[in-house]
């Protein structure tokens, strides 16, 4: 079964299922969806920072290539 046929089916059955059990999924993956509940506002506004400085040309920056070039010429 793929996994979009599998989260249809979680899907439907939180939809349906009884409160003692909707609360025994979430405390099983309480740590994973704590975790993923997106970035905090302090990396946020770092990297805001970072791209204004980007845009105004007062931080170094590299294309892909020299990027590509300095990972591949590290590895040798």
């Amino acid at each position: 079964m793929g996994s979009a046929a599998i989260r249809k089916k979680l899907h439907d059955y939180i939809d349906s299922a009884d409160e003692a059990k909707l609360k025994a999924m979430y405390i099983v993956l309480q740590t994973d969806i704590e975790q993923n509940q997106g970035y905090s506002d302090a990396l946020i506004s770092k990297l805001h920072k970072r791209r204004d400085n980007h845009l105004k040309g007062l931080s170094k920056s590299y294309s892909v290539t020299e990027t590509l070039a300095y990972a591949r010429g590290k590895r040798k």
